[in-house]
């Protein structure tokens, strides 16, 4: 392709790039300037603002060699939005310092851009890319995948995440457990792949005949969108005779390893007077408020405080539905904004 260039371009890419370490902050700032092309009195002026921006009044004279890296940091960022570039061109840059000197450097590139400066950003951000550009374009593997509003390439982004986990979750679906009961060697070779989510008990003395599934509307599914209604089904055999039965369904997430839900019948003592046979329950989640990724389901059956059966019986995937999601989970809402000079605008989040 053919790139044109109009204007003063600098990029916020290596930070500090060019910095003799020799030399003092000050007359590095003053060497920047000059190679940009500033005469010396306009250099001067430059490095007033560089230095009140980078607050590093206390150490604009000693030798940049002797910066910590988030000073050098602060230093180079200080020259770069001074030079009063035309197109800024910024590859994971804004992390610089402590919180209050990030928000400085937020608020230092959203008043660039209102004057006008063309910024190309590079980020894996989807946040950022939102709150600071107009238009995206993605790249995968050094190809185009998409070009458009950055509302349009960012929803697409998202739609590729979750064909990519459901994917993954297909690949990786755990055998089931009544299967694996059979299979004493795939069990042993299952048990050992489990050891982040401990203690395993499947010795199928107590409990057999274990079956977990997840449905919507009836159908078993192994994915599904954030803020779906839908049912957790479980059953097993008693072999022994329990006297204070109780189970829980615990959710970890997959990547992070950290549990995110525990859902028990010692709510409510509901299998108190259960101590023998067969049991089959159902849990209905009304709303699944758990962001998007990969989830793995153990289920503890415990008489009293012993177990019975631990183990995964189920891995699922949780898909966006179109708006970003953040944190652990999201709520379900509704947004209004009722500003007296226009009208109201409404959001529902469900």
């Amino acid at each position: 392709g053919v790139i044109t260039l109009e204007g003063r371009i600098q990029a916020l890419i290596n930070l500090g790039a060019g910095f003799n370490p020799a030399l003092p902050g000050r007359d590095n700032v003053l060497n920047s300037a000059s190679l940009f092309g500033f005469k010396h009195r306009a250099a001067k002026s430059i490095l007033d603002e560089v230095v009140s921006f980078s607050e590093l009044e206390e150490f604009i004279d000693s030798p940049v060699g002797t910066y910590s890296s988030g000073m050098k940091a602060r230093l180079g960022f200080g020259v770069a939005v001074s030079l009063r570039p035309d197109i800024l061109l910024v590859d994971e840059i804004l992390s610089v310092g402590d919180q209050l000197f990030k928000n400085k450097c937020f608020l230092k590139m959203q008043e660039l851009r209102k004057s006008g400066v063309t910024m190309i950003l590079v980020t894996h951000s989807l946040t950022t890319a939102r709150q600071m550009c107009d238009r995206a374009l993605w790249l995968e593997k050094g190809a185009l995948r998409k070009l458009g509003t950055v509302k349009e390439t960012v929803q697409s982004y998202l739609n590729f995440l979750d064909d990519l986990e459901k994917e993954r979750a297909e690949a990786h679906i755990e055998t089931a457990p009544e299967k694996v009961i059979k299979n004493p060697k795939q069990q042993k070779s299952l048990r050992s792949s489990q050891k982040l989510f401990p203690p395993v008990y499947d010795e199928c003395d107590r409990v057999e005949n274990i079956k977990f599934d997840i449905s919507i509307d009836g159908k078993e599914v192994e994915h599904f969108r954030v803020h779906s209604k839908l049912d957790f089904n479980f059953e097993f055999d008693l072999k022994v005779r329990v006297t204070s039965l109780n189970v829980s369904i615990c959710i970890y997430h997959k990547d992070t390893v950290r549990k995110v839900c525990t859902i028990s019948t010692l709510n409510g003592d509901l299998l108190k007077a259960v101590h023998s046979g067969h049991v089959r329950c159902k849990v209905t989640i009304h709303d699944m408020v758990l962001q998007p990724g990969s989830y793995v389901v153990v289920l503890p059956v415990h008489d009293g405080q012993s177990y019975l059966y631990r183990n995964i019986v189920k891995e699922f995937v949780i898909t966006s539905n179109e708006n970003m999601i953040w944190e652990t989970v999201d709520l379900n809402y509704t947004y209004t904004v009722q500003c007296p000079e226009r009208a109201a605008l409404e959001f529902r989040n469900a």
